[in-house]
């Protein structure tokens, strides 16, 4: 038998994740509790970082995989790291200043 399974973007998985930080007490209690970062979990609930394994632990969440074809009539967006929405990037590539030749 199929079981059935609720799929979260990042955007939920923050709510959720928000609502178990205010139920724990806040950040640094939360932090304590489940062994999270507390500086990683500050800026995952600003989104300006995705989610570790830690805090999907935490949250009692997993990870599926989908396939990013169309078969069986399924069309599925690709939700790697680089591609997921609503999460702020920097750009972190820094090139080296070239030296001036005398």
């Amino acid at each position: 038998m199929p079981r059935l399974v609720r799929v979260l973007d990042d955007k939920d998985v923050v709510e959720r994740l928000l609502s178990k930080v205010r139920k724990a007490g806040g950040q640094s209690a939360f932090a304590r509790q489940s062994g999270v970062d507390r500086a990683h979990l500050n800026l995952v609930l600003t989104g300006k970082r995705l989610p570790t394994w830690s805090i999907i632990k935490a949250l009692n969440l997993g990870v599926v995989y989908v396939a990013l074809n169309q078969s069986n009539g399924l069309a599925v967006a690709k939700l790697g790291p680089r591609h997921r929405p609503g999460i702020a990037r920097k750009h972190t590539h820094r090139s080296r200043p070239t030296r001036r030749q005398k």
